[in-house]
């Protein structure tokens, strides 16, 4: 027979439950002739206790629910898919929080581009069809000063500083955050628009001829605007900056890859890991602790790895940022690095904090389910 409280299967003879300390009690009722019979609950008999008023059987205990092997491995598939998606997912939102407009504006606001060194930000093309000298270790505003005429230099006075200051004072970073924000908005957002054109540099000259004048003195007429835009065109640096050029650099069709940094990739991605915890609820009979336990540690794992990686790369870094400000001046390298960790480390915790949320739901659940188990 079995317990009427716990349901522990109990031994003939016994009338206390070993599991539950429950005792079976006499129990007296009256046959049709009203005579008094005694029994004990034994729950057989068609699943109904003996006696005049029929009490159905508590049976053995519910047992818990275990995935087989096939279920596990299965699980453990879709986890692996889960992981590669969600890192996918937070790497183009990472990329979408540090490449945007504001971020640019940012850089230029801080970058002095006339402290480049100048293979940095000009190719080998320009000296082979321009005929231009072309110095590695000089800084732009050095390069610019050594390819000016030398009769003009000495004439008007120009020095490296009056370079220096033209650039301050005009509205040069204006333009070249305005050029950088086209291009932003073709990779991340699709919007077609015109690279960086000889008529563009013309029109930048020409706004900014009052400083040019005021710090060299020099008054710049028709014959200097239509030289400048020959040497441009012949020169075909301008070139450099096409989206087709830009692909050639980087060795892959950078243009085919826009959608993958879009906000339309983050939804998809989002939408393709909330289907495969929906196919481990499936794989596990509906069972929602099963998807908590699978899917919280499978976050825990991927976020702790963002978290630690943008750690150890914010902390071993030193001598590439060394490297990279040899070439670039005072481009704000640290800030970008900076920026770039600390969000690796904060999508990091929170991917962690979220599957540490799944695994206290799994632990909820459980609990819950084994007070029904113990209450029926």
């Amino acid at each position: 027979m079995y317990c009427n409280k716990c349901g522990t299967k109990i031994k003939d003879g016994n009338n206390t439950c070993a599991n539950c300390g429950n005792e079976l009690k006499e129990s007296y009722n009256y046959n049709n002739s009203g005579e008094k019979t005694v029994y004990i609950p034994n729950y057989q008999n068609d699943g109904y206790a003996e006696g005049a008023n029929p009490v159905k059987k508590a049976g053995p205990p519910t047992k818990e629910y275990k995935s087989s092997a096939g279920q596990k491995i299965l699980s453990v598939l879709m986890c692996v898919f889960i992981f590669v998606f969600a890192a996918a997912d937070i790497t183009v939102m990472i990329f979408r929080k540090n490449i945007n407009k504001e971020s640019i504006g940012e850089i230029i606001r801080d970058f002095d581009i006339m402290s480049v060194q100048v293979d940095s930000v000009i190719t080998e093309t320009l000296p082979e069809s321009a005929g231009i000298d072309l110095n590695d270790e000089d800084s732009l505003a050095i390069w610019i000063y050594n390819n000016l005429n030398a009769e003009d230099r000495e004439r008007y006075n120009i020095t490296v500083s009056n370079i220096k200051a033209i650039y301050r004072k005009s509205n040069i970073k204006d333009f070249i955050q305005d050029k950088l924000n086209n291009y932003i908005d073709y990779y991340m957002n699709g919007v077609a628009f015109e690279p960086v054109s000889s008529k563009d540099i013309i029109r930048l000259v020409k706004r900014n001829a009052s400083v040019i004048r005021k710090e060299t003195g020099y008054e710049l007429d028709d014959l200097d605007y239509k030289n400048i835009e020959t040497m441009l065109e012949e020169s075909e640096v301008l070139e450099n900056f096409t989206v087709s050029a830009i692909d050639r650099s980087a060795g892959v069709s950078v243009s085919r890859f826009k959608f993958a940094v879009s906000i339309y990739a983050v939804i998809i991605l989002t939408v393709v890991q909330l289907l495969l915890l929906a196919v481990i609820l499936f794989i596990n009979k509906m069972r929602m602790r099963s998807v908590c336990i699978y899917g919280g540690i499978t976050y825990l794992v991927c976020g702790l790895i963002f978290a630690v990686g943008g750690a150890i790369t914010y902390f071993s870094v030193d001598a590439l940022l060394r490297n990279i400000k040899a070439n670039l001046g005072n481009f704000p390298v640290e800030k970008i690095v900076d920026s770039i960790c600390g969000s690796l480390v904060s999508a990091g915790l929170i991917t962690a904090g979220a599957g540490v949320l799944l695994i206290i739901i799994y632990y909820i659940l459980k609990k819950l389910t084994v007070y029904k188990t113990k209450k029926t």
